[in-house]
Parts: C-alpha cells; structure tokens; sequence
C-alpha cells in the first residue's frame, strides 16, 4: 500500500524506509548545502561591505589628496627652491687628499661617501638598468610612476592587506625619489604619510616642468644611496669595483641598480648571495623592458663579478692631518674635509716622500741601539716657491712605541747651535764681518733669571783662542757665538729670529740671555727650516698668506701646502699661481751668512775634514745642532739636528726621542747630518736639479780689512797685514758707517805696536802664544808681531783649505779624515809620546801624512802610514816625540791623500807643555 504525500495532489509511489545511517549522512549532505548558501550570502555581503568601504576610503582619499596636491602646489608653486642650487648644497662626501702628481694620500670617508659627476661619465649601461627597475617610464612620464602608484594604492589603503595600511612599497617613480633626497629633510625622508607622499609628488611634477630629463636623471644618480656609506654612483662603483662609473659593465650595473631599493639587504659585500639574485631581477627587467637583448643579459649572467672594495690610503698622515686639514678648515670650514666633497692638489711630492723615509729609517735603525734615539723628522721645502715638498712627522706614524703619531715636524724641541747662523747675521749688520777676530777663551756667564753660573764650552771640550766669525761659525764653536749675540743684543736677535718665521720665540724684551745662540729655546723644525729658506732666498720669505690663528704671530707667510682646490663638479674654488713672498732681511746680509756656512774652509777644525758637510758636486749651505738634554751630564744629549740648502731645496732633520729621553755616544752628523745629506742628494736626482751657485749680490762689497781684528784698517794697521772681507754696501756708508775700525794697531814714535785684547793675554800669556795659535792660518799669522808673513803652507791638491777652487772631495768622490787625537785646542805633556790618532778612508787610498807646524808657519813630516794599511781604520797614524820641541803652541796637520791625486786636510792646534 502507498504512502501520500503530504504536499501533493497526486498520488506517488511510497519511498522506501531509510536505515538511520542514511538517514543521518543525509541531513549532512542538507546542512553543507545550507553552509554553502551561507558563505556565498556572507562572502557577497562582505564583497559589498569592502567595495562601498573601499569606495568612500577612495572618495577621501581623492578628496584629501587633492586638497593636498592644492596645499602643496600653494606652498611650492613658483617659489620652489632651484635644484641645482640645493644638490650643490647637500654634503657632497669626504675630501680626497692628493700629492702634486695626482697620487691620493688620504680620503675622508665618514657617514656619506658622496662624488659627484656628470651623465656622460656614467655608464650607459647604468643609467639604462637604472630606468628598467626604478621608473621604466622615466622618459615619458610626468614625473610619477602611475602603475606604481596603483600598485602602491593596492598594497597600502586595502583595509585587509597582508602588510596593513601603509605597509606597502612605495611605487615613487625616478623624479619622486629625487626629490625625497633633495628637498625632504632626512629626519622625515622615510615617513610613510600621505601628506610626506603628496609633497614629493608635487615636487616631482614641478622638476619634471623646469628640468631636462637628463638633468633629473643625473642629479638623481648622484644622490641615491647605495648601501654602506655610498651615496651616488660614483662613490658606487668605486667603492664596490674600484673603478670609475664610466667604465661599468652591465653586469655590475645591474648589481648596483638593485641596491636602492634595499640597501643592507643587497649589499654585495655583506649580502653577496642576496646581492646576485637581485642582479639577476634586474638583468630580467632589463630585457622585459627592451633596453638589453637576452644575449647581452645572458653574459651577464655569467660574468664574475670582481667585487674588491677600494681601500683608503693613509700615505704622509702628519702632513695630510696637520696642515692641509689647518689650511682647509681654516679656507673653506670645519666640515669641508667630511662633508665638502673637496678635490685637494697638495704641495707634496709623494716619491720624494717616500724616499726620504726610507734614509730616515735606514740611519735611525743603524745607530738606534749605540744612540738609545729611536725618532726622527724630515722636512723639505721647494726654497723658490715655499712649498712643501716633503713631511715626515715621525719615523714611522703606526709605532705607538715611539710615539709615531707624534709630530715632530711641529713639536717643539732645543736646536742646539742650528740658530747660530742668524745670531752672526744679526752681528754683520751691526758692522761685523765674516774675518772679524773672536777670542774663543774660557768665560762664565750669569743666568739672568736663575742667577747661577753659566761656563759655554766648544764641541772639541778645548779653546782656539783667536779665531774669525767664518771659522768660528763654520766650526760651530760656541764661545765665540755668545761674544756674536752679546755684541749684536740678545733682544735684538730675538727679534730678528721672530721675523725670520720662529714664531715660538717669546717677544718679551730681556726674557732671554747669551745662551739663546746655542738653543736655549724651544723651536719646531718647521719653523726653523722655514727660516734657513729665507737664507736660501735671499732674504725673501715666499709661501702663502697664513690663516692659521696662532698666539704672538710674527710673520704674515706659510709655507705653501695646498697648490689646488675643486669642488666635486671640478669648479676651481682655490688655486696657487705665485708665490706670495716679503722681504725680511736685506739681501746681502742673507748672502754674507750663506758664503760662511756654504764654504767648506771653515769646516776644518770640528768636524775632521774641510767641507765635511757639504754635498758632493754642488754648493751647499748646512748647519748641525746638538741640544743638551734635562739632566746635567758631559755624557748625554738631547736631540740632534741638521738644516741646509742649495738655492733650490731647503731641508731640516730631527732626530731623538718623543718622549725627551736622552741619547748617547752620537753627534749631529752621525744620524741627522747623514739623513739631511742623503736626503738631498736624492731630491737633486729625483727633480733633475742641475747644480747651482749661490750668486753674490751688488749689494755686497769686498773690503780690505786688519787681519788679526778683521774690521777695517787704520793707518796702524801694516800693509801686509791687510785681506779683503765680504761688506754689505750700506755697512760701509754713511758719515758713521757701521763696519768697525781696527783698534788692535797703534802708532808709536818707534813704529807699530799690537795690543791684544785682555782677555787673550790673561788666559794665555799674551803674544807668543798668539803668533803660535795664529800659525796654523795664514792670513791671521801676518799679524803677529814676530812672525813670518808668508802665504802659508804649499797647496794640498784637491782641498778646499788650499785650493783655488775651493771645493773638497767627500762623498766617495775623494779621500776623508778625521783626527782624534790630539784633539784641537789640548795641551800634551813635553817629553812624552803624544798618539796621534783617527780615521782616513778612501775607495784609493794612497798616503796619510802626519806634519807638524810651528809658529813661523813652516810644516816639517813627522810620519807617514800606507793607504793599504790606514784605509778605514782608526788607528795611531804616529807616535811624537814632543820632547823635541821646546815649550809652545803648535799646530798639528794630517793629509789623506788617493790614488787619483785628491787630498782631504784636517789640523789640530795643541799646546806642548813640559
């Protein structure tokens, strides 16, 4: 029988009975059905939810974006700053440090390394990967990416956004992001605002109505950031290839173009694997966008990238942190080395630099463990320019064991007898003259300020009695330079040292007393390298306007160390054409000092051979220094120094310690003298410097003076007693003319008569001791009553003490020698042996020769040894028998003589006493 359906009028079969297995799977099949239609309704609801929310969020945005574009077109409009104007004025990255040949010794790289260049010296590749992945409409468009503005629409204001509002890319295009970097203030460049983004679009609307797109591009290739502390591509490419932008491939492009978009995160030397899958991004949109074929990207592909960051140099770091950053800060501010992107052409010339290390460390190291001196300093100036040619602060700067950061170029140290020069200058243009006679005798002085007694005494520990300026200067003693600083006034010379260019002599009147001649100052070896230039130059300092501000200045110049300044587009903002020069001194005075320092015959006494000093095949002028240390000992010194020049180079040395230890068991010439004479006979190579004379001015005269007093003859005074002498021309004139006149020759009713002056006959018993002591020179011997005026000795071929040429062969160009004992000046025992002793050496050495001189000026051989046994070793030439010769003064003279016919001289005045 048939069931009825309920809802029907018809009559249908009975369905058959469900188990409630079936039962149950069929309401589950009726409830899914109804889930189903219930997503759909929710799924549609929210649909249109999000479609009217999305519409009203448009609507405002529209609204509120349009009410910004019109507040920042109001705010910008015609007013908006020249973007020129303003990419000039961002930092522009370190400065870079140059030598005056173009090698870079230094550059400053701080946050933003920043270099700025034009399009055509970038390369196409570059500018083409660029515009593929940042704004592949850039030369179409307004200046806004409208498909990343949508793409960036879609990602930042979709309310259900798996980055959330605002957390989208950015979708600027090329002229936005150019002028995010230029107009935004940085604190507020990476705000993700609406009003941040309507800002940068106006701006980019308004570059894109005044500017070329060439110019946006470049402009924005200079001041995009890739990574580290690389901002434009030039510092880019450098930094990450070590090449310029011009020369990069399309591989390394592409690596390069990929990086903005994420600094850190594509950095190829911190992310390299991140780096290349970027690259390879960029070579697809390269291709997809028609500005690189698939070959070309597929060689690219499987180019290996060298990526070697360039390394800064750090060469002449004393020089390139002292007075070229003074010189910059002072021209162009405090931040022009960190941030002006300054392009520097410097004064230095880096391989003469680099050779003058080498000898600084080659004679430090030799002598270090005999000296206990561990530092040294080499300064070097063009003497026609007053440029800087070379500064070496220290031994080496990275020796914090030394104290290599020190720089002893500007440090400030005693320069032993390196200020004589000038204390005798200051005397010639009070009327002295280079024959005036000193007394080198025993006298103590009284410390002004302390009041205790002050004994000078002479390198030689001994005392030569009457002796000329010339010798006396060229000999270095220091008896007869007090008697030069007492007659010509220690203030005086003080004033003359400031004016000079030693800017740290105090102007005080009466603050110094005699010793101020034999370095009881402190000075720096800049400061008195500068001064021998103005010696150099005649009296004329040359260099550049100071701007340095410094306490008591007493000069107006600087040496020169900046030759060129450009901006980073190249614009000159500074450069040297002339040197700035003023005269000091006048010219002839400067000349009368160099003739004595420069002239090898008055050298023979200290330093065991005439013309010791000079430099081999070309005139020289040169003066050593030694400083007594703190501690009050006949052992220990100080530092030691050596300066001079030839009318092209002027050099200064130092060598000691930093921390003022004192040394022992050296000289002046052991390590300094050394370093400043290898040093020069280098330059001279390097720069092709022929050699040149110092040439005597009009301005100074020959006048014939006494010998004996060296000042200017009376009636007294014998006609064979008489030599010319070197005058400036205005010493000479006037009714009362400074030159002095002979007071040692009288006038008697029995004819002349000579008075020595008191001090020589107290210490020595007057006349007979004179004529011996003046037995040994020539000239001075015709003026002693008693002896034989003759012309002294017969010439020694080849020395500059005898010979007309006046030039000595040392440097490996002839023989040398040097006597050690007896020492000049000493007394021996009569009766005894007396050892005469030294060293003579000689690539051929032939003969040494031992004579000996009496009063009448007559030299007798007392012995002689061979070449082949005598050569370079110290040894007793002679042994003397002074009991053969009666009680006296005599002079003691030793010959080295070569195979070549060449000779070198040293003498020994002594004294015999039974």
């Amino acid at each position: 029988m048939q069931e009825e359906h309920p809802d029907s009028d018809e009559q249908r079969p009975a369905a058959p009975r469900m188990s409630y297995a079936e039962f149950a799977r069929y309401r589950l099949r009726r409830r899914h059905s109804s889930d189903r239609r219930q997503g759909i309704w929710r799924f549609g609801f929210a649909a249109l939810l999000t479609f009217g929310i999305g519409f009203l969020l448009s609507a405002l945005l529209a609204a509120t974006a349009g009410s910004l574009v019109m507040r920042e077109y109001d705010r910008f409009g015609d007013n908006m700053q020249d973007a020129a104007a303003v990419v000039a004025s961002l930092p522009q990255g370190g400065s870079r440090i140059y030598d005056r040949n173009g090698q870079m010794l230094y550059e400053y790289r701080t946050a933003n390394v920043r270099r700025y260049v034009s399009l055509d010296e970038i390369s196409p590749w570059m500018q083409k990967a660029t515009i593929a992945t940042e704004d592949a409409s850039f030369w179409e468009n307004s200046g806004i990416n409208i498909n990343g503005l949508v793409r960036a629409a879609l990602e930042n204001f979709t309310p259900f956004a798996s980055n959330g509002m605002l957390e989208g890319s950015g979708g600027s295009s090329i002229t936005q992001q150019l002028a995010k970097n230029v107009y935004i203030d940085a604190d507020q460049r990476f705000e993700r605002s609406i009003t941040r983004k309507m800002t940068e679009t106006v701006l980019a609307l308004q570059l894109t109505q005044r500017y070329s797109k060439t110019q946006i591009l470049e402009w924005y290739l200079n001041s995009i950031s890739y990574g580290g502390q690389y901002v434009g591509i030039e510092a880019a490419s450098e930094g990450y290839f070590n090449k310029p932008a011009k020369d990069l491939t399309i591989g390394e492009a592409a690596m390069l173009a990929g990086i903005p978009q994420r600094p850190a995160a594509y950095d190829p030397t911190q992310n390299p694997q991140a780096a290349a899958a970027r690259q390879r991004e960029v070579l697809d949109l390269m291709v997809r966008h028609g500005v690189a074929s698939t070959t070309e990207t597929e060689n690219a592909h499987a180019e290996v990238l060298d990526i070697k960051p360039s390394e800064v140099p750090m060469l002449a770091p004393h020089f390139v942190f002292g007075p070229v950053a003074q010189q910059i800060e002072a021209q162009f501010g405090t931040n022009a080395l960190a941030q002006g992107g300054l392009e520097i052409t410097t004064s230095l010339d880096l391989g003469l630099q680099q050779q003058g290390q080498q000898i600084v460390e080659k004679w430090i190291s030799t002598n270090e463990q005999l000296s206990g001196g561990h530092n040294g300093a080499l300064y070097a100036l063009d003497a026609r320019d007053g440029s800087v040619l070379v500064y070496i602060g220290s031994r080496d700067y990275f020796r914090d064991d030394i104290s290599g950061r020190n720089d002893n170029v500007q440090g400030l140290n005693s320069p032993g007898s390196t200020l004589k020069p000038f204390t005798y200058m200051n005397a010639f243009m009070h009327g002295w003259s280079p024959n005036t006679a000193l007394l080198d005798v025993p006298i103590t002085l009284k410390d002004g300020q302390t009041g205790a007694n002050f004994v000078p005494r002479d390198p030689s520990q001994s005392y030569l009695g009457v002796i000329t300026a010339a010798k006396a200067l060229g000999n270095s003693l220091n008896i007869p330079a007090v008697q030069a600083i007492q007659f010509a006034g220690v203030n005086d010379t003080a004033n003359l040292l400031r004016r000079m260019g030693l800017e740290t002599i105090d102007p005080s009147p009466n603050y110094y007393g005699p010793a101020l001649t034999l370095g009881g100052v402190d000075v720096s070896l800049q400061d008195l390298t500068y001064a021998y230039s103005v010696l150099a130059d005649g009296g004329v300092m040359r260099g550049v306007p100071t701007v340095s501000q410094r306490p008591n200045p007493s000069r107006k110049l600087d040496p020169a160390v900046i030759l060129k300044v450009t901006d980073s587009r190249g614009k000159v903002l500074y450069e040297r054409t002339k040197p700035d020069e003023e005269r000091v001194i006048p010219e002839s005075y400067a000349y009368i000092a160099t003739s004595v320092i420069s002239d090898g015959a008055n050298q023979c006494i200290t330093w065991g051979a005439c013309g010791a000093l000079q430099l081999p095949g070309r005139p020289s002028a040169q003066k050593t220094g030694t400083s007594e240390p703190f501690e009050n000992t006949k052992t220990l010194i100080g530092d030691t120094w050596a300066v001079g020049y030839t009318p092209q180079i002027v050099a200064g040395t130092w060598f000691g310690n930093s921390n003022n230890a004192p040394m022992q068991n050296i000289y002046s010439t052991t390590v300094s003298w050394q370093i400043w004479k290898d040093f020069m006979v280098a330059a001279h190579d390097r720069l092709k410097l022929a050699p040149q004379q110092f040439v005597r001015p009009s301005s100074v005269v020959e006048r014939q003076v006494c010998a004996g007093s060296g000042k200017l003859p009376t009636d007294a005074c014998p006609q064979s007693g008489r030599v010319n002498s070197l005058f400036a021309a205005e010493a000479l004139s006037g009714a009362k003319p400074l030159a002095q006149y002979d007071d040692w020759w009288h006038k008697t009713p029995t004819g002349l008569s000579l008075t020595l002056p008191p001090t020589l006959m107290a210490w020595q018993g007057g006349t007979a001791w004179a004529s011996a002591a003046f037995a040994y020179d020539p000239v001075l011997a015709a003026a002693v009553p008693g002896a034989t005026p003759t012309p002294g000795p017969s010439p020694v071929p080849g020395t500059a003490q005898f010979s007309s040429t006046g030039t000595l062969p040392v440097g490996g160009r002839g023989p040398n020698v040097q006597l050690s004992t007896p020492s000049s000046g000493s007394v021996v025992k009569g009766g005894g042996a007396v050892l005469v002793s030294g060293t003579a050496s000689s690539p051929n050495l032939a003969s040494v020769t031992v004579e000996l001189s009496t009063a009448n000026g007559t030299w007798t051989t007392i012995g002689a040894v061979p070449g082949d046994i005598a050569n370079g070793v110290p040894m007793v030439w002679v042994t003397w028998d002074s009991s053969s010769v009666p009680n006296g003064a005599y002079a003691l003279r030793v010959v080295a003589r070569d195979r070549n016919g060449q000779a070198a001289t040293t003498i020994s005045a002594v004294t015999v006493s039974h």
